[in-house]
């Protein structure tokens, strides 16, 4: 009985080494999104950190209302591909167990 508790104690131990790994990886990971067109760029880590925006200078010239579908459109799809990267990270070390504040 106690060497069963003693190897599950060894893989919770192997699993948070692993999660503190996959985290400094989806700190280090870089992803583009943008809107349909490309006009504005929005760069990622896979903590859903923003590190930069560009924005092509033709769309400044566009009505506010324009812009701002076009900005909220760059946001989502970078945040959508941060979530699916740490989704994907984490669900392999925790075999696709939902664990609270993963």
């Amino acid at each position: 009985m106690f060497g069963d508790v003693g190897k599950m104690m060894k893989q919770v131990n192997e699993m948070k080494a692993s999660m503190k790994a996959a985290q400094k990886e989806l700190q280090d990971l870089i992803l583009d999104g943008h809107n349909r067109d490309k006009k504005i760029r929005i760069k990622i880590n896979g903590e859903m950190e923003i590190k930069e925006i560009k924005i092509d200078e033709d769309l400044l010239k566009v009505q506010t209302e324009e812009f701002e579908r076009e900005m909220l459109a760059a946001v989502r799809d970078s945040i959508s591909k941060a979530k699916k990267a740490a989704a994907d990270k984490l669900g392999k070390i925790t075999g696709g167990l939902n664990l609270p504040g993963m």
